[in-house]
């Protein structure tokens, strides 16, 4: 399933909404205690709703993370140690080549690979294989 098929909040709210919405809007809903509940009251309750899960929507794209923004600074020592290099390297031989790289990601080989895949998939380095070991260069 895409992403993009999903069914999401906003999309049952809104269907919700437009249920409520062609009903009598004066007729009452439901009572609690003293409180009558119109229909026209569950609409507004919905449209806040729509509108809160927009305004927190906004704030996901406008700012790059902590960890993204500390990701990006490793990324850019990666291609800095490879364009250096020349050549192929492994990450261990990366780290050999850099001290700072290698204190940096704490010699950690899942988080180079990861970083790793992130700027092969946006084709900033490309990775080849011999004798079932990985060997990363960048791609210019």
């Amino acid at each position: 399933m895409k992403k993009t098929d999903m069914v999401t909040k906003k999309d049952y709210f809104t269907e919700v909404m437009t249920m409520f919405g062609a009903m009598n809007d004066t007729k009452e809903f439901f009572t609690k205690g003293e409180t009558k509940v119109t229909y026209a009251d569950v609409v507004t309750f919905f449209e806040n709703e729509i509108a809160l899960l927009d305004k927190k929507a906004s704030y996901k794209s406008t700012k790059p993370t902590r960890t993204q923004e500390a990701n990006a600074v490793i990324k850019e020592k990666i291609l800095e140690v490879l364009r250096e290099n020349g050549g192929k390297m492994t990450i261990k031989e990366m780290w050999e080549s850099s001290e700072e790289l290698a204190s940096i990601t704490d010699r950690s080989t899942s988080k180079m690979s990861a970083l790793l895949t992130q700027l092969r998939e946006k084709e900033k380095i490309e990775r080849t294989y011999v004798k079932k070991t990985a060997y990363f260069s960048a791609i210019q």
